[in-house]
Parts: C-alpha cells; structure tokens; sequence
C-alpha cells in the first residue's frame, strides 16, 4: 500500500481535488453528490496523471537520489503493476466526470492529463522554462469542479481562481528547484541556471511570489471571496507569504524552505477561504 500511495502522490492529488471542490461550490449551491463527481473525478486523474508521470521517468528518477527510492527505479513494484494501477485511476476519474453529465468537464479532464503528462513532462527534458509553460495545468482543477456543478464557463470568479492558480505554480516549483538544482543537472536535465544566475533567478521567484499573493488578494474583486473577515485572513497570510521572501536573496539559511511553506499555505488557505464562505452562505 505505501509502494501504491507513493506511486499516485495522493497528497498532491488532494491539493487538486480541493482546488476542484472550491470551483464546484463558487458555481453554485449544490448537493453533496452533485460535488463528489467532479471532486472524486479531479482527485482519481491526478492520482492516475501523477503514477503514469513516474512510468514516464523511471529511468530518471533512478538518477536522482530525491527520487531513486520511488517504487519503480527501486524496482518494489514492476513496470506491468504501475500500468495496471495508472490506468484503473484515469478510468474511474474519467468515468466519474462522465457521470456529470457535462461533456465539457469530460474535455477539461482529459486537457488536464494531457497538459501534465504529454506537454510538460516531456518539455522538462527539453526547456528549464518547462514549468511556466506547464503552469497551464492549474486551470484544469477549479475549472472542472465549477463546469461539472453548472457554472458557466465565462464565470468572473472562476477565472480569477485559475489565474491564481497558473500562477503559483511557477514560483512553487522554482522554490523546490533550489534545492533540486544540483540532481537535476547530474540527470542531463536542461537547469535555469543555466540561462540566469542563481541570484537572478531568486530575484524573479520573489517577483512571481508577490505576484501569487496580489492575485489571491484579488478574489474578492471577482466576487471568489465577500465576506469581509474571510478577506481579512486572506491578506493576513498573504503578508506573511511577502514577508517569507525576505531571506530569499540573501544567504539566510533555510529561506526556500521556509517560502515554499508560505506558498503553499496560503493556496490551501485561499481554497479554505472559498470553501468557508460558500458553505456558510449556504446555510444562511
């Protein structure tokens, strides 16, 4: 089960069936059931997106000491299992938006499996700015979540959500890549470093990072987020997140880790917010 919950990454899947959830509940009021499709879909297609993207780099991982003891380079699960399992969760996703009954959802599903595993995972091995051309996969989650309970797929909310999201991605990966670097260029793999110094690159992370918390900052001008003290924790985090930039740029120990848990906390606190607030509503 361990070799099983590594392979699919269900703790990243969780992120995205979350960022699912708050589209669904933005698009309206809805039922339980109605939500868990879609919900239950995202999370099952970024379990099967994230076991058939180690498939893809198992010869790769086996490279990297971050990686070499993931189940297929450290040969505890064969290559016949990891397909069997890739493919039972792309199916049940798949087949969980087709009972939405929304062929648009459907589409988003499949573009969302298309944009991680057949655009940027390849483009990792070709271009180091893989990742903001591979940012385009945060507009699948909020989109299938709000498409698949009804939301038109012009919604002022839903876009400001996914604009959000494409966003993060970036600076979230460049946090990681600090601490990455070295291995993935021991791997052949094509570095940022390579194009901009390291202190140039900080300085644009820290840019993308303020970037990410003016944008949450924003919701509420789209109408994602209106109650007021809901906004106010939103802005408090986010100065938090601006503030974690700080030691970035200069030599402080730690300051990537400590950004990359900023960043991420104020995603799950923004998604948090939009929960909150729309269940509330609800049953006011």
């Amino acid at each position: 089960m361990k070799q099983i919950l590594t392979l699919i990454k269900w703790r990243i899947a969780l992120l995205s069936a979350i960022s699912a959830t708050a589209g669904a509940l933005l698009a309206s009021p809805v039922t339980i059931w109605k939500i868990s499709l879609p919900l239950i879909g995202t999370y099952f297609l970024a379990c099967g997106a994230a076991a058939l993207n180690q498939i893809q780099e198992r010869h790769l991982d086996a490279q990297m000491p971050r990686t070499h003891l993931r189940p297929l380079p450290s040969g505890e699960m064969t290559l016949t299992v990891a397909k069997i399992i890739t493919g039972g969760f792309l199916l049940t996703g798949l087949g969980a938006l087709v009972l939405t009954g929304n062929m648009l959802t459907v589409i988003l599903g499949v573009g969302a499996v298309l944009s991680y595993n057949a655009l940027y995972t390849p483009l990792k091995r070709i271009t180091p700015w893989a990742p903001v051309i591979g940012a385009v996969v945060g507009v699948f989650a909020p989109s299938i979540g709000w498409t698949g309970c009804g939301g038109a797929a012009n919604g002022p909310a839903l876009f400001a959500l996914i604009i959000f999201f494409v966003v993060w991605q970036v600076p979230h990966f460049w946090l990681l890549f600090f601490r990455t670097e070295r291995e993935y260029a021991a791997a052949g793999l094509p570095v940022l470093t390579d194009k901009l110094n390291l202190t140039r690159l900080k300085r644009v992370t820290v840019v993308w990072i303020l970037a990410t918390a003016t944008l949450g900052l924003l919701l509420p001008l789209f109408g994602a987020i209106q109650h007021l003290a809901v906004a106010i924790t939103l802005a408090v985090v986010a100065v938090w997140l601006a503030w974690s930039t700080r030691g970035i740029l200069s030599p402080a120990p730690r300051a990537d880790r400590q950004a990359f848990a900023a960043i991420n906390a104020f995603a799950v606190t923004l998604l948090g917010a939009i929960i909150f607030e729309q269940v509330w509503r609800s049953r006011s």
